[in-house]
């Protein structure tokens, strides 16, 4: 709910529209008489009030039901004010989408979210908008409504997980043991999203920072130097080997011609639906005994269809006869 004294966002990005203007019109001044101080002193007064607008319309998105986040663009292509359409709708477009990504991950589990598209209620509460956008240094106020996705009461740690999961790769962006982890944690849709997101920011020479913080402190800064060094690393961690995994149960056998069979292991059950091993040799397996299997855990993104795999080949096996101890 808005206080009485509160200007609407409307009334706020009126302003911010006018300021926007006067300083790119100072900007062409001071690039046309350099020597005048009065030109560089009206800049940067202008400046300070494009702050401030930023901060009261953050204010104002807040109290009407919004949460609201500040990405400023920092790079060559953005020193006069401006900044190409394809490096502003790549990195945001990344951003979003790695996001709604991690989002229904968390929100579904590793099991669940590998099966098929992201649902379109996923994608809607994830979804961020353009509120306004900055002249002078360039930055864009993102915006998205208040759900119930993940906490109540505390969604606005949506975009803040991300941005927490991602800040150690850039401060450490020659460790790649922290790459392979959030593509193990996260699945092979949010890493490509994220792969998305570096690709951008090295090919355009332009770091990014994220102000989840009303206070201008910096949740995140992405600094396109290093993107070249992580995107190097992220292809390395692109090619490692698959997960290998030896888990121990009974099986249900689903088809022999497929070589198909649910494993009930004791913390899950695992479909299998291809095995490296013949066919014929599942026939002679049953649910009364136990078995040792080898699997490897293919997880895969198809880009084009936006769509997540994982499955669960096996490899070797061997039956646990009666009495013998579990080990792996």
């Amino acid at each position: 709910m808005m206080h009485k004294d509160s200007r609407t966002p409307s009334e706020i990005k009126k302003e911010l529209t006018i300021v926007n203007g006067l300083i790119q019109e100072q900007l062409e001044l001071s690039s046309l008489y350099p020597e005048l101080p009065s030109v560089r002193l009206s800049v940067e007064q202008l400046k300070h009030r494009r702050d401030e607008l930023i901060r009261e319309l953050r204010g104002s998105l807040e109290e009407n039901y919004k949460i609201t986040y500040l990405v400023k663009f920092e790079g060559e292509s953005t020193e006069e004010g401006e900044i190409p359409i394809s490096t502003l709708s790549k990195a945001l477009n990344s951003l979003q989408e790695l996001i709604t990504a991690v989002a229904n991950r968390n929100k579904k589990g590793e099991e669940e979210a590998a099966r098929g598209k992201i649902p379109d209620k996923v994608i809607a509460q994830t979804k961020m908008n353009v509120a306004a956008m900055a002249a002078g240094s360039f930055s864009v106020v993102l915006a998205m409504d208040r759900g119930t996705l993940f906490h109540p009461g505390d969604e606005s740690a949506l975009p803040g997980k991300v941005v927490g999961k991602i800040k150690d790769m850039f401060d450490d962006e020659q460790n790649t043991e922290k790459i392979s982890e959030f593509k193990k944690e996260m699945g092979p849709r949010a890493f490509n999203k994220y792969k998305q997101l570096v690709e951008s920011l090295r090919n355009s020479k332009v770091s990014l920072s994220f102000f989840d913080e009303m206070d201008g402190e910096k949740g995140l800064e992405l600094d396109w130097k290093k993107a070249v060094t992580l995107s190097s690393n992220i292809e390395k961690v692109s090619k490692m080997p698959d997960e290998e995994i030896t888990l121990i149960g009974r099986i249900d056998i689903i088809d022999y011609s497929k070589g198909s069979f649910v494993l009930h292991a004791e913390d899950r059950d695992v479909k299998c639906t291809k095995c490296m091993f013949p066919h014929d040799e599942i026939r002679s397996m049953n649910g009364l005994n136990e078995y040792s299997i080898d699997f490897t855990i293919k997880r895969t993104y198809y880009s084009a269809r936006d769509v997540e795999k994982m499955e669960y080949v096996a490899k070797s096996y061997k039956m646990i006869e009666r009495g013998q101890p579990h080990s792996q």
